[in-house]
């Protein structure tokens, strides 16, 4: 009797274990993105696709360039779409035949979110202590569980005050009649509360009865995807800073104006060109030379901005220097045709902010606002697209070691490409705030361009002439108490001389009276043959009913006068068409179509007239020292 009882058990357990395995084998293994799910063959089927076609010169695979991968920016990661016209992608490395992850594309930021790996079979290495979570890891962005309660709490508290938000939940991650609701959990860098104005991408989901169900982001058409419970490393403590637990070791390297070049990047790209060099197929880099800046036997091998080895396009400045042995030498930018050798460097990961906050006329930054803008600045540098923010600074140095650069710092947002305006954060290359600016329009006297110029050192200072929301610029010397000119700002962001009345200044005698030969506009110079070429295109146009010559528009004649204006060139050359608008100079002509005056387009259909004055001619060539 006990050996049937014995063999029930053991039946009824094998049982169990083989319906245990069933269910296991029942559940795919790939990826969730959202409510699209990827099994692992489709993955290794793109992969394969994404393998062969690496260095191919198509558009994809693509580099991947963001901050889900930053911390190992030695390594190259690459992106391809797994089915054709979607926003998922497999992300892969040259030195593995598995994928890293799958991830789908946000709506922020043009950058991905992980999918979440389901039925993994990945063996991961155990922790000598289990890993608690601390908070959720949605993209790029990690919320703590102390933000998550706090933003719930909002949630809570908001809901009877029947604002857009919370709101019901629209998408396909969860069911129709779930009734779940959304709430977002930042706007700019604070916790969302007035759950008036629609914002994202992150968002709490929550139940009928307000209870915390799920952190999400919000991808394309609609699909939300689950963020991933992680952990993340507390800062380092103030008593602390030195502790190996949190402060990363120091990179080293080479800084090229702005762009630093990692030695564990540049040592990648050594390994690539010893294993391109013992190939059959030679290629056409690298380059032996002997010269500047290093003068010894070396190889050449273009750089892309973000350290790798330039493969196909259009090469950059930057070039990596090796010895014939393939030990790096340096790196050197191509400038004028020769090489500037770039410095070496040192970036410390311990960051020694300047912790002072900074008044800019009317606005106020506070420290923390600086380190932002900072961080910010920091990451466009390391990024292989040009960017004309951070830009270098040359002026008055700072308590910290230079080379500077400037990064405009907003009130109440991070810069992203426009409204620039007037306020800059100062860094230094270790990417440390050391002070900050606010900017006034100088005119640089060596700048050819420039209406205003004079020798040496002294530069022209612009100062708003009534407020600050004017065209209109007084424009004076630090050395004397008088204005030199008032300007007006035209269309293409210059500025041209308002015209002196009632003079009082003495001006100095000419030993022989000046005789005009054209009109200044701003710094552009008309010649009278010029003016006399545009107006016999105008008088000609006049009856061939095109857009030009049109009635004047404008407060600078009478509206019934009855004048016409046209356009004096296009671009480099005489306006002759008479039908696309352009341009800001033109010719004022009365009923009769004779000219009455040469006038610049300054902002608010404000003409403004150009000058009278005297341009010597250019010496010919064949008398270039010709006074």
């Amino acid at each position: 009797m006990r050996l049937v009882t014995l063999f029930l058990i053991l039946n009824i357990q094998l049982s169990y274990i083989h319906d245990l395995s069933a269910q296991a084998r029942l559940v795919p293994k790939g990826y969730e993105c959202g409510n699209i799910f990827f099994t692992d063959s489709e993955v290794n089927e793109a992969l394969s696709l994404a393998k062969a076609a690496l260095d191919e010169g198509h558009n994809f695979p693509q580099r991947y360039y963001g901050k889900i991968y930053s911390d190992t920016k030695f390594k190259e990661y690459f992106i391809w779409p797994i089915k054709p016209w979607t926003t998922y992608r497999v992300v892969f490395t040259r030195d593995s035949n598995e994928a890293v992850d799958v991830v789908a594309k946000i709506t922020i930021d043009n950058d991905y979110a992980k999918c979440i790996r389901r039925g993994s079979s990945h063996i991961e290495p155990s922790p000598l202590e289990p890993v608690i979570a601390n908070g959720y890891l949605c993209g790029q962005t990690f919320f703590t569980d102390e933000i998550i309660r706090q933003s719930l709490a909002i949630a809570q508290f908001m809901f009877h005050k029947k604002n857009k938000f919370p709101c019901p939940y629209v998408g396909s991650l969860f069911p129709r009649n779930s009734g779940f609701l959304m709430w977002p959990i930042m706007k700019e860098k604070n916790l969302y509360y007035s759950g008036k104005v629609h914002i994202g991408p992150y968002y709490l989901i929550l139940s009928k009865e307000l209870l915390f169900v799920e952190v999400v982001i919000k991808g394309f058409s609609k699909n939300f995807l689950r963020c991933i419970r992680s952990r993340q490393a507390p800062k380092a403590p103030d008593s602390d800073p030195h502790s190996k637990l949190f402060v990363p070791p120091p990179k080293t390297g080479f800084i090229c104006g702005k762009t630093f070049f990692d030695d564990k990047v540049l040592q990648d790209g050594v390994e690539i060109a010893k294993k391109q060099a013992s190939n059959v197929k030679k290629s056409q880099f690298p380059v032996k030379y002997f010269g500047p800046p290093y003068y010894e036997h070396s190889l050449i091998w273009p750089l892309m901005k973000d350290g790798s080895l330039y493969k196909r396009g259009k090469i950059v400045a930057y070039r990596l220097i090796l010895k014939p042995d393939y030990k790096i030498i340096g790196v050197a930018v191509w400038y004028q045709g020769e090489l500037k050798a770039c410095d070496r460097k040192t970036i410390k990961t311990k960051k020694k902010h300047d912790t002072s906050d900074y008044q800019c006329i009317k606005h106020r930054f506070s420290h923390q606002q600086l380190v932002t803008a900072a961080e910010e600045a920091c990451t466009r540098m390391s990024l292989a697209k040009k960017n004309m923010y951070p830009a270098s600074y040359e002026g008055p140095e700072f308590n910290s070691k230079g080379p500077y650069y400037t990064f405009p710092v907003l009130q109440n947002d991070i810069f992203r490409h426009r409204n620039v305006g007037r306020n800059r954060v100062v860094i230094n290359a270790n990417c440390e705030v050391v002070g900050a600016l606010t900017t006034l329009n100088v005119f640089n006297s060596e700048d050819n361009n420039n209406e205003f110029q004079k020798s040496g050192k002294a530069g022209f200072i612009l100062w708003l002439s009534y407020d600050q929301f004017t065209t209109f610029r007084v424009v004076f010397t630090r050395g004397s108490n008088e204005a030199i000119d008032v300007v007006a700002k035209t269309t293409t962001d210059d500025y041209v001389k308002c015209i002196r009345r009632g003079s009082s200044h003495i001006e100095p005698s000419h030993l022989e009276p000046l005789v005009p030969n054209g009109y200044l506009c701003g710094h552009k110079f008309f010649t009278d043959e010029i003016i006399h070429q545009s107006h016999t295109l105008a008088q000609a146009k006049v009856q061939e009913k095109t857009k030009y010559p049109s009635p004047y528009v404008g407060s600078l004649f009478p509206e019934n006068s009855g004048y016409l204006i046209w356009p004096i060139v296009r671009g480099d050359k005489l306006f002759k068409y008479g039908m696309t608008y352009v341009g800001t100079y033109y010719l004022i002509l009365n009923k009769e179509r004779e000219i009455v005056e040469v006038v610049v387009r300054g902002y608010n259909n404000n003409f403004l007239r150009c000058i009278r004055s005297r341009q010597a001619p250019k010496a010919p060539e064949s008398d270039p020292h010709s006074k």
